[in-house]
């Protein structure tokens, strides 16, 4: 038998999107609503709900994107530009 609690933490992550972040330029830095997230390429779990994407790396411009995240899947390539 399932709680009210489990039930609603299963329809979120059943909502949460999976972002894929790739970038033309290897180990570059994911910030998500200000947050560091982790390198790419990874795949991330996203809340549904809008999302400020960036991705950093020395010598290059930031790269940014916002979405709104609904749920199912996404891929982003971000083509870095250098500086």
């Amino acid at each position: 038998m399932t709680t009210k609690k489990q039930a609603t933490a299963r329809a979120r992550a059943a909502a949460a999107a999976g972002v894929t972040i790739e970038a033309s330029v290897p180990n570059c830095d994911i910030e998500v609503d200000g947050s560091f997230v982790g390198s790419t390429p990874s795949t991330l779990n996203l809340a549904p709900g809008k999302h400020e994407i960036v991705v950093k790396k020395t010598g290059f411009q930031d790269w940014t994107r916002s979405m709104m995240v609904a749920g199912g899947a996404v891929r982003l390539s971000a083509e870095m530009v250098a500086r």
